[in-house]
């Protein structure tokens, strides 16, 4: 799988789609091979990084995999769709 191997993966806007079985696993099989590897991967969202609203959202092997290996940054501000 090549999203597994390239040196740097951006996931934009990982909260946007509803959760299907399909696409779960398609996440987590990239997310949890990126992090055998170590590579790089940036991820957005607009949920919190706690383990509320990402867990409740994605799930909990996808959170938990998230969680250990992502520096969650926050920003605060408005939605360049909001202006």
């Amino acid at each position: 799988m090549r999203a597994a191997r390239v040196p740097l993966l951006v996931l934009d806007d990982i909260d946007v789609d509803k959760p299907i079985d399909w696409v779960e696993a398609q996440l987590y099989t990239i997310i949890n091979a990126r992090y055998a590897r170590r590579r790089w991967t940036a991820i957005t969202s607009n949920l919190s990084p706690d383990a509320g609203s990402l867990a409740e959202r994605r799930g909990p092997h996808i959170f938990w995999r998230l969680h250990e290996f992502v520096l969650a940054v926050a920003v605060d501000g408005a939605n360049l769709h909001d202006r």
